[in-house]
């Protein structure tokens, strides 16, 4: 138990920001969500170690009844043997009670224990919910955080230009439409060229036949 409380206590005061400052090598992200991952562990741990006080307390409340049941029986039992005048009967359930009575302090006492231990554990499980939620917290505002200044970089990671960042957006955008703009501009150059080719095709037919009208009329 005190293992454990130790433990406890460091997970609940340590610091992931801290940590993660001092981890360098270390991907922050992964750190925190490992850092959860250890508190989650504990958490399961202490709701395990509660389970087996619980059951516990109740093996010791039935114990204590029965040693009260009995302590009982035995009071009756000691009334008939003293009306009978069986002393003898008599003092040897009384023997029996104190026997009872001796032991029922030390499970009252260990009642007791467990229920202190009981609460102990319930705060612990109380405490590391909460840490949790916080590091949940944490680790949610780092990756806003992280989207944040990914879509504000202009260059990502790769070396690459930064699709989310905005000023590469409207690159993109501006790249694109020139990039249909020139697209319709040659398709629109490839017809005109057709065309003129057609013309100078019609030129030279014309010419053909304008040489051949002078060569029959000079042969007339």
């Amino acid at each position: 138990m005190a293992n454990l409380s130790e433990r406890i206590g460091r997970l609940i005061s340590a610091s992931v920001n801290a940590a993660v400052e001092v981890a360098e090598d270390m991907n922050p992200g992964m750190l925190m969500e490992q850092a959860i991952r250890e508190v989650e562990e504990a958490i399961t741990e202490v709701k395990a170690e509660l389970g087996r006080n619980v059951a516990d307390k109740h093996q010791q409340t039935q114990k204590l009844a029965d040693l009260n049941n009995k302590h009982e029986e035995l009071s009756g039992q000691i009334e008939v043997a003293l009306s009978s005048d069986r002393d003898d009967l008599a003092s040897a359930a009384v023997e029996k009670q104190l026997d009872l009575e001796a032991q029922m302090p030390i499970v009252e006492q260990a009642m007791q224990d467990t229920e202190k231990t009981i609460d102990e554990l319930e705060g612990y499980i109380d405490a590391l919910n909460g840490k949790r939620n916080e590091m949940r917290e944490e680790l949610r505002h780092y990756k806003a955080d992280q989207a944040n200044r990914e879509n504000g970089q202009v260059i990502d990671s790769d070396g690459k230009p930064n699709a989310l960042n905005k000023a590469n957006a409207k690159i993109d955008k501006a790249t694109a439409a020139f990039d249909r703009a020139s697209s319709t501009s040659d398709v629109s150059d490839r017809k005109s060229e057709k065309e003129l080719n057609e013309l100078r095709e019609l030129a030279q037919k014309a010419k053909v036949q304008e040489r051949l009208e002078a060569l029959k009329a000079a042969r007339k």
